[in-house]
């Protein structure tokens, strides 16, 4: 069975490139561009890892992390953002990866928090 993230990215482009990448790696991946959106995806799929941008208009990578934790089964997050001091310190974030960032940063994010190789 293959893992299952969820890539919230508030530049529409850079979620589509990183959706089509991690789907041709082998992952079941849904994109979104905001945080209100990647609520409502969560309320209809499991995921096993969240890859979020902590920069998001309106709802910030922060309240997502916050309502994911207060679900009955919590999933990890790896950060996406463009400044460290963006990101409130959580159990739940795995790690974070700086912006601008390669494909081949999240995909070693995504191999340290999943326990698995991507590429």
């Amino acid at each position: 069975m293959n893992q299952k993230l969820l890539f919230v990215d508030s530049s529409a482009s850079h979620a589509l490139t990183f959706e089509c990448y991690f789907r041709y790696a082998g992952f079941d991946v849904i994109s979104v561009t905001s945080c209100q959106d990647a609520f409502i995806i969560m309320e209809n799929f499991d995921f096993d890892l969240i890859i979020s941008d902590f920069d998001c208009p309106a709802l910030d990578g922060n309240t997502l992390v916050d309502k994911v934790a207060a679900r009955t089964r919590p999933i990890p997050v790896i950060g996406f953002a463009s400044d460290m001091d963006l990101v409130k310190p959580s159990p739940l974030i795995k790690e974070v990866v700086l912006k601008p960032a390669s494909i081949f940063e999240l995909s070693d994010a995504i191999d340290r928090s999943l326990g698995i190789v991507v590429c």
